[in-house]
């Protein structure tokens, strides 16, 4: 074999090294990812859960709405409103959403996404 092939197959030998090390990293960060995601989903449940009760606390406040907005006119104060009653009717359906999923079974003591995630990383572990 003539020096330039050897130089050229050495150098394809080394790109194709590369490229599966690169590969090979991109995997073991995508298990991490994936081992992360169920605790991830949990945090967000639980800021749902608070966004559910700051909002709720609001509508209360906005009962009176003389002493809250003393400045704002009937119109302002009927838009302010409906914003908020729109805020905690999509926080309420997306606490519906993700609740089946990540609330813990009370048999089990895992929420049905964690289970899951387990299942995965096992068949991908093996």
């Amino acid at each position: 074999m003539d020096p330039v092939s050897a130089v050229g197959l050495a150098g394809g030998a080394i790109q194709f090294a590369v490229v599966g090390c690169s590969a090979l990293i991109g995997m073991v960060k995508l298990l991490e990812r994936l081992r992360e995601t169920p605790k991830r989903m949990t945090e967000l449940l639980q800021d749902v859960d608070k966004s559910i009760e700051r909002i709720h606390a609001l509508q209360n406040a906005m009962q009176q709405p003389n002493l809250l907005f003393p400045h704002l006119s009937v119109t302002q104060v009927g838009r302010v409103v409906g914003n908020v009653n729109d805020a905690y009717q999509a926080t309420i359906d997306l606490q519906h959403t993700l609740e089946p999923v990540f609330r813990k079974n009370t048999i089990t003591g895992h929420g049905w996404a964690k289970t899951t995630w387990r299942s995965v990383l096992s068949v991908n572990g093996d």
